[in-house]
């Protein structure tokens, strides 16, 4: 299949194996709950979960070695968030439905963490472009934490409840979206300067398993959420401040591994026609995914060097592969670079 100038520049390394990729090999009776890499791709973040306790590792690429060792004694949820600061000089913890979030700082020969509670149960946590500042999501509150000094430099409480967040025109705006009454939502975009309201408008209704975020250049807000079975997407026009389209898929159909702006990375199967007229190869043994781009509904899809059956995460800049092989105490950990 030809692939496009736009996939083959911003996609090509799930298409095939980079010159700069690396391999890790951690304990093989571990799962990988979630996993995060730094913005210079040099440090990779793996949270483990066993027997009940967790295992938060952080490995240096150049070395492929363990740098940091982090243990998570108890868990309140299977499901978390770990992300690095835009400066990777920190990375922000935190475990779903958790009252707490942890600033792990990397500067130095250990791994300094500093507790924060947060007033509720965490739902979301968003990095701004500034390195300073993380955003975390409760029902009850949106707390801006200065990195520096691990304390709120803002808190923002309404009478609604809080579902995600996401930063606009260089950090100059925080929105916010939150549940109103009768299944409607509510769209507010606060100044990060005085944190009054700059505009607000009612939606349609949005699960609690959410996230936003802004396309710049087009004024563009898109909404992501699953509920129940389906996954949804919703496309916001800022400057109208209307609904432009609203999409859905069922999750057997496909499932989506990531959004980058406004293309969808999905992964998928052969069409059955295909399969028959189809001879089976090596080839044919591999993952399909297809690229989805919901502004223009441009689709297409590509054959990848990913074995079917294996487990993989899309990042913005990476792809991660976990092979655990069959009779052995290994898995091997494949990164594929951008």
């Amino acid at each position: 299949m030809k692939q496009s100038p736009i996939f083959e520049n911003q996609f090509s390394y799930l298409i095939q194996q980079s010159n700069s990729y690396k391999r890790l090999y951690v304990d093989a009776n571990t799962t990988i709950n979630f996993l995060a890499l730094s913005n210079d791709n040099t440090l990779l973040a793996i949270f483990h979960h066993h027997n009940g306790a967790g295992l938060l590792n952080v490995w240096d690429l150049s070395t492929q070695k363990i740098k940091y060792n982090i243990q998570v004694p108890k868990l309140w949820s299977e499901d978390g968030i770990c992300i690095f600061s835009k400066d990777n000089k920190y990375i922000f913890f935190g475990l779903y439905n958790d009252v707490k979030l942890q600033i792990i700082s990397l500067e130095s020969r250990r791994a300094k963490i500093t507790d924060c509670r947060l007033g509720g149960a965490l739902k979301q946590i968003k990095i701004s472009i500034n390195p300073k500042y993380c955003c975390t999501i409760t029902s009850e509150q949106c707390l801006l934490w200065n990195q520096d000094t691990k304390k709120v430099d803002k808190k923002i409480e309404t009478n609604l409840d809080f579902i995600c967040c996401c930063f606009k025109n260089n950090d100059k705006e925080l929105i916010t979206i939150s549940y109103q009454e009768q299944e409607q939502t509510q769209f507010i975009f606060w100044n990060t300067k005085n944190y009054k309201i700059l505009k607000k408008w009612a939606g349609k209704y949005i699960s609690n398993h959410a996230n936003c975020s802004v396309i710049e250049e087009k004024q563009i807000l898109i909404v992501d959420y699953q509920d129940v079975y389906e996954h949804y997407i919703q496309i916001w026009s800022i400057v109208g401040q209307c609904l432009i389209r609203s999409l859905y898929q069922a999750l057997d159909s496909f499932q989506i591994k990531n959004i980058f702006n406004s293309k969808l990375i999905v992964e998928c199967e052969e069409d059955e026609d295909e399969e028959q007229d189809q001879e089976v190869d090596e080839s044919s043994q591999n993952q399909l995914i297809a690229f989805f781009d919901i502004l223009t509904f441009k689709y297409q899809r590509f054959k990848t060097f990913i074995e079917l059956g294996k487990r993989y995460f899309i990042l913005d800049s990476a792809l991660i592969i976990e092979n655990r092989k069959k009779q052995s105490n290994i898995t091997e950990i494949f990164i594929n670079l951008k």
